[in-house]
């Protein structure tokens, strides 16, 4: 089916199941998988909804081009706010796009990534997944692009930043450096949902044990596992989780 439709139809404008209209490159195999069934992550997108009220603060650390975001916007209404980080050029200018088709206001784009440091890395990702990109070394990579890495809690305070309620947070290995960087950021939050890939954490300098530990010292002793998928990468075989971690 995606085969017979590419040739005729890359980019097409959809209304997801909860309401949002999004426009999509169907060669992406996450925005395929939303025009086939106009959801995606539904466990992780309950737990964003439960967690957030009129008048919150989310924080879409890796917002790719909006799904999250624009959910949270309708939600935390005109009194909320949305953050929404995303590095990636080609990824921004979608989340533009679809942010403009929901008028949604509440939203602030933040170009770059979060880590425990301000410096730039090379971010890489293959091209039927735009929500890949990583820091990580990748086999097959056919784009690359340099990107700013800033600190959580340096980057709230120079935009002046409300903390955060909520928090998202799927960045292909950098959540551990991430979370560093937003110490502060994180005594506002009460609940954050976060994928969890041991072998990606270690490449990039943390690992499962020390997010857990240093997520407990910031005051989440709850933890809930949304979904897990199987994993086979590089001739490693793990489990991948998407979890809930609260106050």
């Amino acid at each position: 089916m995606r085969r017979l439709a590419t040739p005729f139809l890359q980019v097409v404008t959809v209304r997801t199941t909860r309401g949002s209209l999004m426009q999509l490159d169907i060669c992406d195999n996450m925005q395929w998988d939303i025009f086939v069934w106009r959801t995606w992550e539904e466990a992780e997108t309950n737990a964003i909804e439960s967690a957030l009220r009129p008048g919150s603060v989310f924080y879409d650390v890796g917002s790719n081009i909006g799904y999250h975001s624009l959910i949270a916007s309708r939600i935390v209404g005109p009194t909320g706010r949305v953050v929404a980080f995303e590095p990636m050029r080609c990824n921004i200018e979608r989340l533009r796009r679809n942010l403009a088709l929901n008028d949604a206001h509440n939203v602030t784009v933040v170009e770059c990534g979060l880590s425990d440091s301000v410096t730039t890395a090379v971010a890489a990702m293959p091209r039927s997944e735009f929500g890949m990109a990583s820091l990580r070394s990748l086999d097959g990579a056919s784009f690359t692009q340099e990107i700013a890495l800033e600190t959580g809690d340096g980057i709230a305070a120079r935009l002046q930043l409300p903390g955060p309620d909520v928090v998202k947070i799927d960045v292909e290995g950098a959540e551990y450096k991430a979370l560093i960087g937003m110490r502060g950021l994180l005594r506002t939050a009460s609940a954050i949902v976060i994928e969890v890939s041991p072998p990606y954490l270690e490449e990039l300098g943390g690992s499962e044990a020390a997010l857990r530990e240093y997520l407990r010292d910031c005051g989440f002793t709850s933890s809930r596992v949304l979904s897990k998928v199987r994993c086979e990468d590089r001739k490693r075989v793990f489990t991948q989780t998407n979890e809930l971690f609260s106050k």
